[in-house]
């Protein structure tokens, strides 16, 4: 693949372990931000690393009542290491708290990282995600209080920046997408007894070294957690970013199965679609299942549009199946793309469909009703529906126990 510009370092790089360092690397949703240039982990920054990473297998594992005081912990050892370790302690323990319902204790955390955030000497750019990070977690507080119009407000405000991260990934596509893909071709996920996921963060400086390393989504097994961040890990650096700039660039990246690149994908996925176009013979079930991954592959691209025409071609395949069970996998994708764009109503729409679908068919596929489950809970959330929500997270609970008893 041809690289523009100053993304022609990724031409022939080696991913190896050109640094054995012990990094510490910290992102949310890929995102700029401001921490020490150190090369090597101190015992600070190790400590904070476990409490951030604790509290994220906690949530996973619904115990979020036990991250408050980890979560405080984590502030205190931040705020001796640097600003950005700092915040997003403060922003990690104020959703912890808006997630168990004590709302005025979760603003309370907001004010304080929104007082330094304004502080004058703070960068501006370094610090543009924090801030829509703040507005989106009032946003959803405000709905969770039913203040619409206060809510309408931070989300207006959420929506009036673009992050360093943002124009990295706009102005330089083959960067960040060589980025993820090196992360993903060095991950080999075994049988463990988590989710199908698990979201590891991380910031690439200017000279291409990696920062702040943690967890931002736990799989809810420790093992898959650790073997994900030692992914990272062996990696030891990246090429500098195309975008100048004295602070890192932060990157969200999921990991599930063994990954190949994006490019591979849509090589293989096009070929397979040419021959569908002349071979009437390939079975449907491959149709609808390269339809819907290609589908998939449009919208982590960041074409949703893309992405939905394949779905609704998918569907079209799905409705001559005997099984429904494929429809409730493509209603899911199709949640995915709504809440990318945040249509969130329209993604709980395409969940429910798919709930109605898997729960008509328990014990079978029980794994996946979780998952579903999991993804309403969050869309939920996301739009301040805590009734609905307490419902939904009394269902994963009582299905889990069931699985466990068994």
């Amino acid at each position: 693949m041809e690289l523009p510009g100053s993304c022609a370092p990724f031409q022939n790089f080696d991913f190896g372990l050109r640094r054995k360092y012990s990094v510490f690397v910290l992102v949310l949703s890929g995102v700029l931000l401001l921490c020490p240039s150190v090369t090597a982990q101190s015992a600070d920054e190790q400590r904070w690393a476990d409490d951030m990473n604790k509290a994220a297998l906690a949530l996973a594992q619904f115990r979020g009542k036990e991250c408050k005081p980890i979560l405080q912990d984590a502030i205190s050892t931040g705020e001796k290491i640097g600003t950005a370790h700092y915040l997003f302690a403060l922003l990690k323990l104020s959703y912890c708290l808006r997630e168990v319902g004590e709302l005025d204790l979760a603003e309370s955390y907001i004010a304080r990282a929104r007082k330094l955030l304004d502080e004058p000497s703070q960068p501006t750019e370094s610090f543009e995600f924090f801030k829509i990070f703040l507005d989106r977690q009032l946003t959803t507080i405000a709905r969770q209080q039913h203040k619409d119009d206060d809510a309408a407000k931070f989300e207006a405000e959420s929506q009036k920046h673009e992050t360093l991260y943002d124009r990295v990934r706009r102005e330089h596509p083959g960067y960040y997408g060589d980025v993820v893909s090196s992360v993903q071709q060095r991950w080999t996920k075994e049988s463990h007894s988590g989710s199908n996921m698990v979201v590891v963060r991380f910031g690439i400086t200017d000279n291409g070294a990696i920062k702040c390393l943690h967890i931002s989504n736990s799989s809810g097994d420790e093992a898959t957690d650790k073997a994900a961040l030692n992914t990272v890990i062996s990696i030891g650096e990246f090429p500098p970013p195309p975008a100048s700039s004295a602070v890192p660039i932060y990157f969200s990246i999921p990991l599930t199965q063994k990954a190949e690149t994006w490019a591979e994908a849509e090589l293989r996925l096009k070929a397979q679609m040419n021959k569908m176009r002349t071979d009437s013979n390939v079975p449907l079930l491959t149709r609808i299942n390269t339809f819907s991954e290609y589908g998939m592959l449009c919208v982590n691209k960041g074409d949703c549009v893309e992405g939905e025409s394949y779905f609704v071609k998918a569907l079209e395949q799905a409705e001559n199946l005997p099984s429904k069970q494929p429809m409730a996998k493509i209603y899911w994708f199709l949640s995915i793309s709504k809440e990318h764009q945040k249509k969130y109503s329209e993604a709980d729409e395409y969940l429910s469909k798919a709930i109605t679908v898997v729960q008509s068919q328990l014990p079978e596929g029980r794994d996946f009703y979780i998952t579903l489950l999991k993804a309403r809970a969050n869309i939920l959330s996301l739009t301040g529906q805590t009734e609905q929500l307490i419902n939904c997270a009394n269902q994963i609970k009582a299905i889990t126990e069931q699985k466990s008893s068994e």
